[in-house]
């Protein structure tokens, strides 16, 4: 009996040691569970990012076969996932880029660096879609060569890009016909000082050398003081010439008023020389603007209200600057004869047709405005400006 605890006493180390084992092992298991959780959800989370990536993953063979792709790839091309599995990528590119495509396959395998361009792919609605392709040569487990493609939809890219090409275009047209203009005004001032200002001081250099070489007979003559009086009427009217060229120039108001005053004062000339009512409203008219802005505008009216004059056969003309709303407007109406404006088009440069309206249209469109005109035959004519 007394070897029992005998043989208990001399086994109990051994169980402490196994017990420390256990207790060891246990929380060995414990660490190797929880690596194993952050392990799955590090792997859901990185599959999570795969599948649903704001880019197409693509594994692809050397020959351009699919072997993998994620679910954003699938939504891009409008195909299941499973249906994409074994198909040529190729075969989804647009005929007429598949050379490109190729052509970038090859180079990726030879010369084993990235390539990249643009290409438009085929939607499964139909549709091409502009894609930036990216490969990269790299290996699968067993050391075989594929192709890792990065796929992402370029379209807004590429809408930006051609309306930047479109405005580039548009504004090397205004530019040129901007130059197409101050060329015209150019011309303009030269007949004006052609036929109205040159012949009038050779005139007036006719009356001085009689007036200076007359006789004191000749002096006392009635010829004699209508030389004089014509002389006064020449200087006069030659003073007015070059006032005016002057002021179409850059009418001297515009400095100090402002676009409402030079408007006011056009307006009241404009009035007199036609015989028109012009009805001016402005609520807010002691608001400055941008000088570029304010004779821009100025030009616009002035070519407005030259068409009614000309062309609209109109008795009242209703105008209407509204400065502090945005976009800006301002608005030329006329109660004339009107027009069909299918008949009338705001021609390029170099075309048939309404130079006058041309001229209004790429003025605002200069100054980041939009001009547009509504007419109906027997009902007057609009012409509005929204900056």
């Amino acid at each position: 009996m007394d070897a029992m605890p005998s043989q208990c006493a001399r086994n109990e180390p051994a169980l402490v040691h196994l017990r420390a084992q256990q207790e060891a092992l246990q929380t060995q298991n414990a660490a190797l569970r929880t690596q194993a959780t952050d392990l799955e959800t590090s792997q859901a989370r990185y599959l999570a990012y795969y599948e649903c990536a704001p880019v197409g993953h693509v594994t692809l063979s050397p020959t351009g076969q699919i072997l993998e792709a994620n679910l954003t790839t699938a939504t891009l091309l409008g195909i299941p996932r499973q249906a994409l599995l074994g198909r040529k990528l190729p075969e989804l590119v647009c005929r007429e880029d598949k050379d490109s495509f190729q052509l970038m396959r090859l180079r990726a395998l030879e010369l084993e660096t990235s390539q990249s361009c643009d290409l438009r792919m085929t939607h499964a609605a139909g549709d091409d879609w502009w894609a930036n392709i990216t490969l990269v040569l790299s290996q699968d487990a067993a050391g075989h060569p594929m192709l890792r493609t990065v796929l992402s939809d370029v379209g807004e890219r590429k809408r930006m890009e051609t309306m930047r090409l479109a405005l580039s275009l548009r504004v090397e047209e205004l530019s040129h016909s901007l130059v197409l203009g101050q060329e015209e005004a150019r011309r303009r001032f030269s007949r004006e000082l052609h036929d109205r200002t040159s012949p009038n001081l050779a005139a007036l250099r006719i009356n001085l050398d009689l007036i200076t070489t007359a006789t004191p007979q000749e002096r006392a003559s009635r010829a004699y003081a209508d030389r004089i009086e014509d002389t006064r009427a020449l200087l006069e009217d030659t003073t007015v010439s070059v006032r005016d060229i002057c002021s179409e120039l850059h009418p001297p108001v515009l400095d100090a008023g402002g676009l409402l005053s030079v408007v006011q004062n056009y307006v009241l000339q404009f009035s007199r020389r036609f015989g028109l009512q012009v009805h001016l409203h402005c609520p807010h008219g002691d608001m400055r603007l941008k000088p570029d802005l304010e004779i821009s505008l100025f030009r616009i009216l002035q070519e407005a209200l030259t068409n009614c004059a000309k062309h609209a056969s109109a008795t009242v003309v209703l105008v209407n600057l509204q400065l502090d709303v945005v976009p800006m407007l301002m608005s030329v109406h006329d109660n004339g004869i009107g027009f069909n404006q299918n008949s009338v088009e705001l021609t390029a440069p170099g075309e048939k047709g309404g130079h006058g309206l041309r001229n209004m249209k790429e003025t605002a469109e200069f100054i980041g405005g939009r001009f547009t005109l509504s007419s109906v035959p027997g009902k007057g004519t609009r012409a509005l400006v929204q900056l």
